[in-house]
């Protein structure tokens, strides 16, 4: 698979000859073929860089069932996501179930399961989302676990193993919504540890700040680069090594959060356009930023004083044109919007900083 890749109006061009947008293997062999013979092979997922224009449109190129090569015997095993959380780009990576002819209930089946389908039945690591720390934010964000659903699933684990062992991601700094509140998922957790009895149950919590992403009703959102939550997991994990520390429950955050620096990287990458080309070439190659000898908060200090980095952060009007706004997908922009609108207006209901 081709990773997609944003069309802004001077960048990626300047590095590359073209950019397969999607998936690549239903096009891939005509166009090697093309320039084998030397003849002109056009789609509209596949961008050239030399003809590129920002107001030409492309489409994302979009695989109709699961990878099977039957030499190698490799079968591919996940393709996106059926449901429609509002932050996530995988609702649109991919068709969902009821837009494909076949493979359709093969979504998220891999090492990384969603909540609603997970389903623990060993001892073996599993990995799941629950992508907010309070069941109103989870709402908010279109992804309608309620606490209790956490507490029945757990209680059925542990009715089909002995051992629990589970990673869950969770999403921090959402607009208006910065606190760092663990309070209402231990209670939720300590509620459920009195249910699962004496499986052993061992649970790692991995935070990741919100980055507004392209193509999903979170695109116009805004980030913060104020809060640095691998600093906040730092100190917490000083003064306890366990966020629940119970004879058969435990829960531990994880120190694998990225750092203010790394998210303002992934909003320029987003939101790059023409006049952004000194910046990524400032972020990726400028020795004060590739230096080992400073730190990722002294690195950002340091790009903050050169660039004016907010235009890439801040809260933009619902249904602005953006860089990546030029490549369609299989959800149409009228519909984007309208939960973009659901979406700021219930999270602007419960906003709460730290």
């Amino acid at each position: 698979e081709i990773s997609t890749l944003s069309l802004h109006d001077a960048l990626p061009i300047s590095y590359f000859d073209y950019i397969f947008l999607g998936r690549a293997e239903n096009t891939i062999s005509y166009f090697i073929l093309s320039l084998i013979t030397k003849s002109d092979y056009r789609h509209n997922s596949i961008c050239k860089a030399s003809e590129f224009s920002p107001d030409k449109i492309y489409h994302f190129n979009y695989a109709t069932k699961l990878y099977r090569d039957h030499g190698k015997k490799l079968i591919e095993k996940m393709q996106g996501c059926k449901y429609n959380c509002s932050y996530c780009r995988y609702r649109v990576a991919s068709l969902p179930p009821n837009k494909r002819d076949q493979d359709k209930n093969t979504t998220m089946n891999g090492n990384e399961e969603t909540f609603w389908d997970l389903n623990i039945t060993n001892g073996s690591f599993y990995t799941t989302s629950l992508d907010g720390l309070t069941s109103q934010i989870r709402y908010a964000v279109n992804k309608p676990i309620p606490n209790n659903l956490i507490i029945d699933k757990l209680a059925q684990f542990s009715k089909q193993t002995k051992k629990i062992n589970l990673k869950i991601y969770f999403i921090v700094g959402y607009p208006n919504n910065t606190a760092l509140d663990f309070i209402e998922i231990l209670k939720t957790l300590i509620m459920a540890s009195k249910k699962t009895g004496q499986c052993k149950v061992f649970i790692k919590f991995h935070l990741t700040p919100f980055s507004a992403e392209p193509q999903t009703p979170m695109q116009w959102e805004p980030m913060s680069i104020v809060y640095d939550y691998r600093e906040l997991v730092n100190r917490l994990k000083s003064e306890n090594k366990y966020l629940i520390d119970l004879p058969n429950f435990k829960v531990i955050l994880l120190n694998s959060t990225i750092k203010p620096l790394a998210l303002l990287k992934r909003a320029v990458f987003n939101r790059a356009n023409k006049d952004s080309q000194q910046l990524l070439e400032y972020l990726g190659s400028h020795t004060e930023q590739i230096s080992h000898n400073r730190t990722q908060s002294k690195k950002l200090k340091f790009c903050c004083k050169r660039f004016h980095v907010y235009k890439y952060l801040q809260v933009l009007p619902i249904g602005k044109y953006l860089p990546t706004s030029n490549i369609l997908t299989w959800k149409s922009q009228k519909q984007t919007i309208i939960e973009a609108k659901k979406v700021r207006k219930q999270l602007s209901k419960i906003g709460f900083k730290n």
